[in-house]
């Protein structure tokens, strides 16, 4: 018989239980919290160095935590934040492959890149050179 006052040491397998469902709950929760930052982070964030260190770790994270938490208490919160990771990293990567389709566009044709200056200058960082439209054999000739 144990002395009055003293704790007992083997653990009770129900709270054992009930821990395990508090962690597992825990994760459903920061699930849906990585999966809101990766939506906002990824709209927010559209050069492919940022996507590949921020976007994409936060998202998968996200997923993996609400995958994790699928069988608690917190199932709803486990199915948001899956679907918010995937939310943001499917933004992301349509704004990446879109800022990439027309970064190519504005260093390949330069037709689109003289109609286009300010925005190929904003996104490659260089402004294309102009040259100009009239071809030699047309320009007017003048008599000395």
């Amino acid at each position: 018989m144990p002395p009055v006052g003293a704790v007992a040491t083997t653990p009770d397998p129900a709270n054992s239980a009930v821990e395990g469902k508090k962690k597992k709950g825990s994760f459903a929760l920061a699930s849906m919290g990585l999966g809101v930052l990766s939506v906002i982070v990824g709209v927010m964030l559209q050069d492919k160095l940022q996507f590949i260190i921020y976007v994409a770790p936060i998202a998968i994270a996200a997923i993996v935590m609400g995958v994790l938490a699928m069988k608690t208490p917190r199932r709803g919160m486990a199915i948001a934040g899956i679907v918010l990771g995937v939310l943001g990293l499917g933004a992301a990567a349509a704004l990446f492959a879109t800022r990439y389709s027309i970064e190519n566009r504005c260093r390949n044709d330069a037709t689109y890149a003289a109609a286009n200056i300010q925005q190929c200058a904003d996104i490659t960082g260089v402004t294309p050179s102009v040259q100009s439209t009239t071809p030699a054999s047309t320009a007017p000739v003048t008599q000395p």
